[in-house]
C-alpha cells in the first residue's frame, strides 16, 4: 500500500527476506582479458543468463562477494562505448558488437564456485567469439572443444 494511484487503488503488499551472508560463505571470481580494443567490458553470468555484475574497461579485474553457484563469463567488445551490446543493424550493414566467452581447458564454459574460495585468474582471449548467427565458430564443425 505505499503508492495510491489517481483511482485510489494501492500497489500490491509484498514481502521478501533478505539474506544475510558471511565472507566466508562468498567467493571471489579474478579475470584477465587478452584484447587490445579499448572499449570492452566483462559480464559473469548466473546458470539462468543473468548479468550479476559487469567490469568495464579493465583488463585485470575481480568480481566479489559472489554466491557460490555455477557461472559463465563473456566480454563483449563496445565499439561505440555506450557500456551495452549493440545488435547491430541490417539496413546499414553495421555488424553486432562481438562476444568473447571464456572457455577453461576442457572446452567448458560453465563453471562452478564454492564457499570462501577466490577462483581464477580466467584469461578470456578473442579467440573463440560468436558469430553473426549466434553459433559459436569453434562449435560448427561438430567439436565439442574450442580450437587451440
Amino acid at each position: 500500500g505505499a503508492f495510491i494511484s489517481i483511482d485510489n487503488d494501492s500497489s500490491a503488499r509484498t514481502s521478501q527476506k533478505a539474506t544475510r551472508y558471511k565472507e566466508e560463505d562468498l567467493a571471489i571470481v579474478l579475470v584477465e582479458a587478452s584484447i587490445k580494443e579499448a572499449n570492452f567490458f566483462i559480464e559473469i553470468l548466473d546458470s539462468k543468463n543473468e548479468v550479476v555484475n559487469t567490469i568495464y574497461n579493465q583488463a585485470k579485474g575481480s568480481f566479489k562477494d559472489m554466491i557460490p553457484a555455477e557461472y559463465t563469463l563473456r566480454l563483449i567488445i563496445d565499439r561505440n562505448g555506450n557500456k551495452k551490446w549493440d545488435c547491430g543493424n541490417y539496413f546499414t550493414k553495421e555488424e553486432p558488437e562481438l562476444i568473447y566467452y571464456y572457455y577453461d581447458d576442457k572446452g567448458n564454459q560453465k563453471f562452478s564456485l564454492k564457499a570462501n574460495w577466490e577462483y581464477g585468474p580466467l584469461l578470456i582471449t578473442d579467440k573463440f567469439h560468436v558469430n553473426n548467427s549466434g553459433i559459436n565458430k569453434s562449435k560448427t564443425a561438430n567439436s565439442s572443444k574450442p580450437p587451440r
